[in-house]
């Protein structure tokens, strides 16, 4: 190799080097611009300008966790241009919805933000959330049941005559939605809920109760309408203070409505729930006994206050079928069918001779009209005999 060809093959290389410099200086030039834009945080002076949004959505657990920053998307907005970045912190991660913490806070540059990242269980619209998640899961269930004597009991395991029966028979009946539950098969009176299942579990449900079942505890709401007997729901307190109102062509036809609550299958502990905080709606059959009684009927209930009070109210039907009776209450006591006798049928128990039935006719004193002719019968025997006296007297004189 010549003395020429080295001296160009260092020139060359001399070249190389100083492209290679320049562009490293290019690069680090291009690059640090971009990082000081991309930091550039000083714009950021509200939290507003931070936007926060969970990949996979809010945490819907109620045991305490850590939201980690892989479950976030973080961005900002200055001057109406928004850019996302991941050079964000996470100040407090940590969640534990029993015990009131549903956030946590993300700070980006010197600006906080604090965001909702997991249930909130106070407030109403998350709760319902959640109780319809655990009525699908069946870790809460509902069931509505009917009780009758005149249902054959041998054949369907959900029909009894006593309330605690029904009950238990409720438990492996009740459906594991939230949009349906299990009704009795007894064809005369269906019973349907016309209120949201949520809304019942927490009218029914204390604070410590709920908190209770968040946490896992099974729960059993157990809607039932006891029309087995009604002798014995007549001669309830409350039956009689029904019975007291009524005049004396009234007949009734007592039953009673009971709302229980069951924890853990629980259920020689059940709870009687006697009244809500706000009123629930459901809709029942008018047996079709009484149907073939009377056209019409009204609905009296009697409930007890704490204070021992009686208070007896009418409810009114709700809906515009004769074969349906629909109420909102929020009072679960003994009630009765209040109605008029057909006149033919009447007549026609008059001919034939009194037989056992659930109607109940009032013990109430009655008047016809023989009394007045018998007090008119005795008023002209009295006047006859003041005028024989006056008579014999004027005989006399």
């Amino acid at each position: 190799m010549n003395k020429r060809t080295y001296k160009n093959q260092i020139s060359v290389f001399k070249a190389l080097i100083g492209l290679v410099l320049m562009l490293s200086f290019a690069v680090q030039f291009c690059l640090s611009d971009t990082f000081a834009k991309t930091n550039d945080y000083s714009g950021i002076t509200n939290s507003s300008q931070i936007n926060v949004e969970f990949k996979n959505g809010i945490s819907t657990s109620l045991e305490v966790r850590a939201i980690l920053p892989k479950d976030l998307t973080v961005s900002y907005t200055i001057n109406n241009v928004t850019t996302e970045t991941t050079d964000f912190t996470l100040e407090d991660d940590i969640v534990a919805p029993l015990k009131g913490d549903f956030t946590i806070t993300v700070k980006l540059g010197n600006v906080t933000k604090v965001v909702v990242a997991a249930l909130d269980i106070t407030n109403d619209e998350n709760v319902s959330q959640y109780i319809n998640s655990k009525l699908e899961t069946g870790d809460i269930s509902l069931s509505l049941n009917v009780s009758s004597q005149t249902a054959d009991a041998s054949t369907n395991s959900n029909e009894s005559a006593s309330s605690d029966a029904s009950a238990s028979s409720a438990s492996s009946s009740s459906t594991s939605t939230s949009s349906s539950t299990s009704t009795s098969n007894l064809e005369s009176y269906n019973l349907t809920l016309n209120t949201d299942s949520a809304s019942l579990i927490k009218y029914a449900l204390t604070d410590s109760e709920l908190t209770s079942v968040l946490e896992g505890t099974k729960l059993t709401i157990a809607l039932e309408i006891d029309i087995s007997d009604t002798e014995t729901n007549r001669l309830t307190k409350g039956g009689q203070a029904i019975e007291a109102l009524l005049s004396t062509s009234n007949k009734a036809h007592y039953f009673k409505v009971s709302l229980y609550k069951i924890f853990d299958d629980d259920y020689e502990n059940k709870i009687l729930v006697t009244e809500l905080d706000s009123p629930v709606s459901f809709t029942f059959s008018i047996p079709e006994s009484l149907m073939k009684k009377a056209k019409s009927f009204s609905l009296v209930a009697s409930h007890t206050l704490e204070d021992g009070t009686i208070e007896t109210f009418e409810l009114k039907d709700m809906d515009d079928n004769e074969n349906t009776y629909t109420i909102s209450t929020s009072k679960f006591c003994t009630m009765a069918f209040v109605y008029e006798q057909r006149q033919e049928i009447a007549a026609n128990e008059d001919l034939t001779p009194s037989t056992t039935t659930n109607e109940v006719t009032y013990n109430t004193p009655q008047t016809s009209d023989f009394g007045h002719i018998f007090i008119m019968i005795i008023m002209g025997i009295a006047i006859a005999l003041m005028l024989a006296i006056f008579v014999r007297k004027e005989l006399k004189n």
